[in-house]
């Protein structure tokens, strides 16, 4: 009789935490849509995700006579490479009024990681002029890198720029997040 008992008991305790299970996804769904915080936001943000792996110069350049004459003939190989963090500067101007303006650099010890660059800037509701412009700075002395190498480095190194008019709802996000494949900085507002 107990052996017979026991296959019941079994189930009713399965269907015993299937109710407390079902029971507590309703509790999450029913509280994911309770309003948290100031239901009456006035203002905006403008949130900035930046990144890209172009803060990381890599240049390879032919060994002069006299660099090789230095090395020892086992050891010689016919061109070095040089790699090194480029500073970038970014700049935001919001409504004409200079919102950010600082110079950033790679991460990583040798500044070898991607440059990330993300920072939210409160807005009021509206209409909003916005220019972004992300450059590469700085010179070969101040970074202490081959001038030759530094020349061929800021050749290639990209300049990214927004410059256009947007629309900022009221406690919503806008953000300006940057295109590597296109090498853009595009607009993007949460619904």
């Amino acid at each position: 009789m107990s052996a017979e008992a026991r296959p019941e008991k079994g189930l009713g305790r399965l269907v015993l935490q299937l109710l407390v299970a079902f029971v507590c996804y309703g509790l999450v769904a029913v509280l994911s849509h309770v309003p948290m915080g100031k239901e009456d936001v006035e203002g905006a943000l403008l949130r900035l995700a930046l990144k890209t792996r172009e803060g990381t110069a890599r240049v390879c350049r032919e060994l002069t006579e006299a660099e090789l004459a230095e090395v020892p003939i086992h050891m010689q190989k016919s061109e070095t490479c040089t790699e090194f963090a480029i500073p970038y500067r970014l700049q935001v101007e919001i409504d004409g009024e200079v919102r950010i303006d600082r110079i950033d650099r790679a991460s990583g010890v040798r500044g070898d990681r991607p440059l990330v660059l993300g920072e939210d800037l409160a807005l009021t509701a509206g209409s909003h002029a916005v220019r972004l412009e992300m450059a590469p700075t700085g010179s070969a002395a101040e970074e202490g890198v081959h001038e030759e190498d530094w020349r061929r480095a800021m050749e290639v190194a990209p300049t990214y720029r927004f410059d256009d008019n947007l629309v900022a709802p009221a406690g919503r996000v806008v953000l300006l997040a940057l295109d590597e494949r296109s090498g853009e900085v595009r607009l993007r507002t949460s619904e």
